[in-house]
Formats: structure tokens, sequence, C-alpha cells
């Protein structure tokens, strides 16, 4: 034995040495172990960075966080009222949902001590105060060597200035196909983009599809809610992406483009495959509709589809409204605008052209030979600045030349000339009649002058950027005095510095430097302040429609004081492409619901209500499969016959989503208006998954599957199209079958 190792009876003395040594062992929880500058530690989050897009929620495998609805948060325009919540009990601490977070908001601490009786207390909500409203420094953070967003925008290919400086072509390229995908991987889903769209199209879903290469899909989500993809592809607004979760730290979405993408990439003769369209049966009524703006070809296309005969009257010689005649050919191309429309014919909707209501048709035949009219005639008639001079010939409007353009009309092009307006009608004649200019006279001399500055100017950003490249010449903040005339000539316009547009009312009340006076010098002046309607056709009904300013009044289904009649598009909101879109549809709803006679009724496409069939039924089968082999035979064995029950039922129904574009109408008096509400439930919580016992088991399987059965007896019955009436009648008589089985097994 060595000496080491021998045993001494002064050996435990030794220890009284340390006596006045630090401890090691930590005195929780009075003191905590020091922990790595990136520890993973408990949550926080920035509520105000914070937009609830639900990301995080998405990219956790555990299913550890869950967006809850935050009380009198409002949403807004790229920000919803939900924030997330974490389950403690299943985080796996990966920091997953931190390295996705659109915002940055979301981060980790140094924290990592939590001790409760109360399982409850492990689901917490983080802020930024920590979980337990101590101090603790922050832990891991996103940084650009964990960053899975990809947050720059694949460029999209445009002519450049000197190519397109005397052409009509169109400046942007499209992407290609490998650009397309690149793009759409960038989404991450949040819906946002869906929120603020004013049609509410489906984004992440045909965005989703292209990232999967699967067209067809991407132009069936797209026509759900919008029958003019390849105009919206190009002229778009896309107010969608201001609210892009990904532009929060980078570029966002290019939504508008891959939308182009997706449809400029499917044939024309195809998109009747795409959409697999049938028109329910006919209901022997019919609707004519004035005007064949975007309102208006929504409005028809949709009511079309609901089985009306439409009839549209356009004055112009070709369809389409402003988007053909107030949008030149460099942004909009006639054969895109042409793809849409010739689809919306193909359907069955008549257009015809060169027919003025008023004048070749009186507008009560309409009344009188249709069971409902819809009028969405655009804005056609430019606005005056009414300053002297204005009556002048070489005063134009700009509506009026750009319609001149697209009908090819020989139109003035003066050396010199003088824009009057700062949105995108104004950059939009300015930048034709450069194109004019350059062709004529080999430059540009273009003088751009708003109200507004440069700043709050209401065009696209791009518009006036482009202009800029093309040689337009940029006068903001001022307002026309008078238009200056020698001998008989336009010498230019005279102008003073604006001060201020609105007044603290937010009401249009310019105020001026009269001292600061600038001659913009040009012998040709083209107002471009705004449009507005012409409603000469009205004739006798002019007084007895209600009016709101120079808008038609209507209630919620776009209904004016008329019973018959119905407004949609610029005279009810505008001018905006896509609003039109969404405002058409809303109208051809609620001309649905007058003709049809029904009361509190609530519309639905018949893909929501499929997928929302469809979900439940997953659900069913996924909670109910967890339980195989845990209960008695018998109850096994209906497992096991429900499952695959199930799975035919899912089949059956993709089927139909996948070959299937009608609109259904429900009524909101549902026999079951409680179990409907029931049925959501279930979709969203699966209650099968949180049974433990058998009879549990089989009361929660009695109670979805009386609900499922009330739901599809109603849905059999409401229905007007023949293949749905037989698939809720098969899925009401599967959920029969299997609520006699449960009702059985339970007496027992």
């Amino acid at each position: 034995m060595s000496e080491n190792n021998k045993g001494s009876i002064l050996k435990p003395f030794r220890a009284l040495k340390f006596i006045g040594e630090k401890p090691v062992t930590i005195r929780t929880p009075f003191e905590n172990r020091p922990t790595a500058p990136r520890y993973r530690g408990f949550h926080v989050n920035d509520q105000e960075k914070c937009i609830g897009c639900g990301t995080c929620a998405e990219i956790c495998d555990n299913d550890a966080i869950r967006m809850i609805e935050i009380p009198g948060l409002e949403p807004e325009v790229g920000s919803s009222n939900l924030r997330p919540a974490i389950d403690y009990g299943r985080c796996c601490w990966c920091a997953l949902c931190v390295d996705v977070c659109t915002t940055n908001s979301l981060n980790m601490t140094q924290e990592y001590t939590h001790v409760s009786e109360d399982l409850n207390t492990f689901f917490m909500f983080p802020d930024t105060e920590g979980i337990h409203k101590t101090d603790f420094p922050l832990g891991y953070q996103a940084s650009d060597d964990s960053n899975f967003l990809d947050l720059e925008r694949v460029e999209m290919e445009e002519l450049s200035p000197e190519e397109r400086g005397d052409s009509f072509i169109e400046i942007v390229k499209g992407y290609s196909k490998e650009q397309a995908i690149a793009e759409a991987s960038r989404c991450v889903a949040c819906g946002l983009c869906t929120d603020t769209c004013p049609a509410h199209m489906n984004i992440p879903e045909y965005i989703e599809a292209i990232w999967d290469d699967n067209l067809s899909e991407a132009g069936r989500q797209i026509y759900k809610t919008n029958p003019l993809p390849e105009v919206c592809g190009r002229v778009c607004t896309h107010k969608c992406e201001t609210a892009c979760s990904i532009g929060q730290r980078g570029e966002p979405i290019a939504i508008r483009w891959l939308k182009r993408y997706a449809m400029d990439a499917i044939p024309a003769e195809q998109y009747g495959d795409v959409n697999n369209f049938r028109v329910v049966k006919p209901l022997g009524k019919s609707v004519a509709i004035v005007g064949s703006g975007p309102a208006g070809l929504s409005a028809a296309y949709y009511l079309r589809l609901m089985g009306y005969d439409i009839t549209i009257f356009e004055k112009y010689p070709e369809p389409g409204g402003m988007m053909r005649y107030g949008i030149p050919e460099y942004r909009l191309p006639y054969d895109a605008l042409d793809k849409d429309i010739n689809y919306i014919e193909e359907v069955g909707v008549e257009i015809k052209c060169n027919t003025t209501i008023g004048k070749d048709i009186p507008f009560e035949d309409l009344h009188r030979n249709f069971d409902s009219v819809l009028i969405a005639t655009g804005f056609h008639v430019g606005r005056s600045t009414r300053v002297p001079g204005t009556d002048h010939k070489d005063v134009f409007q700009s509506i009026d030349l750009l319609s001149k353009i697209t009908r090819g009309e020989e139109i003035q092009v003066d050396e010199k000339i003088v824009v009057i307006g700062g949105g995108n009608v104004a950059m939009d004649i300015a930048r034709s009649l450069a194109r004019k200019q350059k062709v004529k006279y080999g430059k540009v001399n273009i003088i751009v002058t708003s109200l507004e500055t440069r700043d709050i100017m209401p065009a696209d950003d791009e518009e006036i950027e482009e202009a800029t490249e093309e040689g337009c010449v940029f006068y903001p903040g001022r307002g026309p005095v008078e238009i200056v005339i020698e001998d008989g000539k336009i010498k230019g316009l005279k102008t003073n510095r604006c001060l201020s547009v609105f007044d603290e009312q937010h009401r249009f009340s310019p105020k001026f430097d009269e001292n600061d006076i600038k001659l913009l010098e040009g012998t040709m002046i083209v107002e471009s302040i705004g449009q507005g309607p012409d409603m000469s056709y009205l004739d006798t009904y002019t007084d007895k429609i209600e009016m709101d300013g120079r808008r038609f009044k209507v209630n919620e289904f776009y209904q004016t004081s008329i019973e018959w009649l119905f407004a949609a598009g610029d005279i009810i909101k505008g001018p905006d492409v896509i609003n039109g879109i969404a405002v058409g549809h809303k109208a051809a709803l609620g001309i649905d619901k007058m003709l049809e006679n029904k009361k509190d009724l609530f519309y639905n496409t018949i893909f929501d209500v499929l997928d929302k069939s469809l979900k439940f039924e997953e659900g069913c089968r996924k909670s109910s499969s967890k339980f195989a082999g845990k209960f008695s035979p018998v109850v096994n064995n209906m497992i096991t016959d429900l499952t695959v029950k199930s799975k035919d039922l899912e089949e059956r129904i993709k089927k139909l989503i996948q070959n299937e574009n009608v609109l259904i109408h429900l009524d909101k008096k549902l026999k079951r208006p409680q179990e409907a509400g029931y049925f959501e439930r279930c979709i969203a919580e699966e209650a099968l998954a949180d049974t433990t016992s058998e009879k549990d088991f089989l009361k929660n399987m009695e109670r979805k599957t009386r609900v499922a059965f009330g739901l599809y007896h109603d849905l059999e019955k409401l229905t007007k199209n023949k293949e749905l009436e037989f698939l809720f009648g098969y899925l009401k008589a599967q959920k029969k079958k299997q609520l006699e089985k449960v009702e059985k097994l339970l007496q027992k």
C-alpha cells in the first residue's frame, strides 16, 4: 500500500483548510450556473416588432408554438393580431424559430430555470421582460451565419432605357422557370399577403405550386379569386408585397411577377383544362353588365359560373375598358389582356362592343330585358385644372390621348410638352409622349409637374424612376396658375410652389407661395389630374339613384337604391385593377343573392367547403390511428375500418377538388348551427387526440361523426351541382354507417 493511501486519524481535519473558500456547489435558486454567450434558454419576444406572421410556429417540428389572438390588438397591413405562445413541455430548444423570425423580434435568453408543479405554467407567452420578469442577458440570436431566410429578390430583367425609349414593346421580360422557382422558394407562407390583397388571393398556395413546378395547380389557385391574372401579373398595384413578412428584413417576395410567370407559362388553350370549367345548371336568368373593365369582367366570370346568362355592353371597339384604353402597351401588352378576356368569353360570357348604352340601347331596355343590371363603367372623362388658358386647342386630357394611341390614331406631339399630374396615368401619358417625341424629334423634352412633392406623389416609385430614365424631367411640389399664351400659341405653364396639398382634416385644400413663380416652358399642355364618370346614359334614372359624391351609394352587396341595379368598379372604389376585380366578385354574389331572393346568406367557393371536409377527414383518420391496438378487439377493428374508409373519403374529396370549379351557396340557417361551429373546432383541435379511455374515445367519435353527418346532409340538399350532390350524399351515407356502429358499441 502506498504512503498516500495510508489511513490517518488527522485526515478528516484536512478539510478545514477549505472553510474560507467559496464552495463549488451552486446554491440554486439563489445562484445560477454561468452560461455560454449564445446559450439557448427561454424565449423573449418584442411584441411591437413581432408581426404575427406565424413563421416560427410553422417551422417548429415539435408543434411547441401556437399563434394566439391578442385581445385589443387590431390587425394592420403587414401585421396580424396573433402572437406566439410556447409550450416548453414540447420545445427542444433548437432555436429554428429564432433563425427564421422575419422581424428578429424572437430571441432566446440565458435563463434556463423554471420549477413548478403546475404543468400549465410551462405554456408561456414570451415578451421582452422574460418569463419571470427578471433581467437575464440575451443568449442565442439570429445572425448572418444562421439566417434561414433568403432576403434578396431574384432580379427581373427589363429593357434598358435605350432599348425602350422609342418603342412600346413590353419593358419587363418576365422570369424564367429557374428564376421563378428560386424566387418562390423564398416565401415562408405567412399569409399576410392574402389578408392585404383586396381579392384575398390564395398567394401562398400558388407560390408553393410554382416552387413545386406545378403550374396547373398554380393557375387553379389563382383563378379562384382572380379571372384576370395576366393583367394583374403586370399592372397590379401589388399591395400584397407591402405586407410580405420577408420584406421586414429584406426584399419582399415578387408576388406580382410570380403570378405573371405562372399564367404566361400556361398556354391559353389549356386554361379550361387547368380550371376544369363547368357551369352549374343554367338558372334561366340573365344579367346585363355595362362596361368591360376589371369589375365588369370579374362579375361576369363569377356570375357565369353560377349559371346566369351574361351580356356585357362595351362602347369601345375592343373589350377591356381602361385596361386597354388607359394603360400603355409597354406596361400591359394587348395579347396578355386578350388572353384573359378570351377565356372569360370561352366560359360563355357574351361581350357586345361598339354599343353605347343611352345611345344605341336605352338604359330602360336593360331593365326590361334582363333580370338585373350591373354598372361597371370606368372613369373615362378627364378632369381639368380650370386655370386660365385650359380652353386652348393645344391643351389635352391624358385619358383622351392614351385612348387614341391604343386605337392607332394620330395624335399631336409637340417638341416641348408639359404634363400636369403626379399619378400613374400622368406617368403613362408622359412616357408615351416621350416615345413619340423620340421617334419624331430624336430627343425627349417632357416636363412633369404636380402639387405633391416627390415623396408623396401617388404614382408608383418604379413608374417615376423609369420615366426619369426615359428623359422626363420632374418639377414636383408646384401648382398651375395659368397657361401662358402669346400670339395665340402656348408659351408654357405658370406655376407657384405648393406649400401643402391637404388641410389638417386631410381634405384637398392646397396652399401656395404666390411669390415663388416659375414658368415651365412648353407649347403643348396635357392635364392628368384625375378622371370622372360619364353618367349621361342613365337618362331618367339619374335622379332615382342615390349618390355619394361622384360615386354610386351602395350597400354591402353593392346594390344601389334601386333593387335590380348594382354598381362596381371605379364608380364605387378605384381606379385600381385589383380593387375592381375584388368588388366585381362581391357584386356578383350580391346579384345572386337578390335574384335567388335568399336572406342571411354567406358565400363560399366549393374549394373552401371541400378543403374543410378534407381536413376533417384527415384529422379523424390521424387521431383514430393513434389508438390502434389500444382498446378491445371490436373497437380496434372499428378503428382499422374507419382508417381505411376515411382514406377513401379523402381521395374522393381530393379528386373533386382537382376537377371542379363552381360556386355554391350555403345558408347560414343550417339545421345544426351549433354543431356547425363544433365542426370547425374539431378540425382545429382534433379532440380525439386527448382521449384516454375507450369510452371517451367512442363518445368523441360519436360526437364528431354526428356533426359530419349533419353537415353533409345539409350540403347535399343545398348544392346545385349534381356531382357535389352525389359526393355529399356518399359522405353522408358513410358517416351514417359509422354513427350506427359507434352508437351500438356505446350501448354495450
